[in-house]
């Protein structure tokens, strides 16, 4: 049983971005409920000046086979960003974990994704942990899973990407979607171009 797995890849639209994902796995085993884990996780940028992107946190629950919901911060969780670490600290017990002999406790998965941008293209590292309260089972913290089980590393890369944006770093804070009509009919126009601009760089879309 591995109670934590992290992933990253290229985002398909940023040729500067990173998409990260940890994720969380309880087994249905009332000795390892992973009752109110927290995550700690670590940003090396090594020479490529990542910076973690404030705004891009996605915290979400499955539990069983119902589908995910996302949870709220202040809520169901806190989020303390200090430079290239943050930490989450989760206020609940997933699923109503009960502790009763011969009652299973809901299987249940939690993701956190999060993206990073980048000045310089080449590697970024990232390291992620997870502990949590074990009072209730084994009376062991984080129910006696040892330092080196509960860590996932990932690696992720950028390419050159050329675009004339090296050693600046551009963070997607919003979507904007602008569509033009005909006056009459009010069916989109097909071909209308866009620009946007902060001044330093412009985009074009269609």
């Amino acid at each position: 049983w591995t109670p934590i797995s992290k992933t990253v890849s290229a985002d398909a639209k940023l040729k500067n971005v990173l998409n990260w994902q940890v994720n969380l796995i309880n087994i249905q085993d009332k000795y390892r409920p992973m009752v109110n884990p927290i995550i700690e996780d670590t940003l090396d940028p090594r020479g490529t000046g990542a910076e973690i992107n404030a705004t891009s946190f996605v915290v979400k629950l499955k539990v069983g086979i119902a589908d995910p919901i996302t949870l709220k911060e202040g809520d169901d969780y806190t989020l303390a960003l200090d430079g290239n670490k943050f930490t989450i600290t989760f206020k609940r017990t997933f699923g109503n974990l009960t502790q009763e002999t011969n009652s299973p406790l809901n299987n249940y998965q939690v993701s956190v994704d999060y993206a990073t941008s980048s000045k310089n293209s080449g590697w970024a590292y990232n390291s992620s942990s997870v502990e949590w309260d074990g009072s209730q089972t084994t009376q062991k913290p984080s129910d006696g899973v040892p330092p080196d089980a509960r860590i996932a590393n990932a690696n992720g890369y950028l390419p050159y990407w050329g675009s004339g944006i090296s050693g600046e770093t551009l963070t997607q804070l919003a979507n904007l979607v602008v569509e033009k009509k005909d006056s009459v009919s009010g069916t989109p126009i097909p071909g209308v171009k866009f620009r946007l601009s902060d001044g330093t760089h412009t985009f074009e879309a269609t």
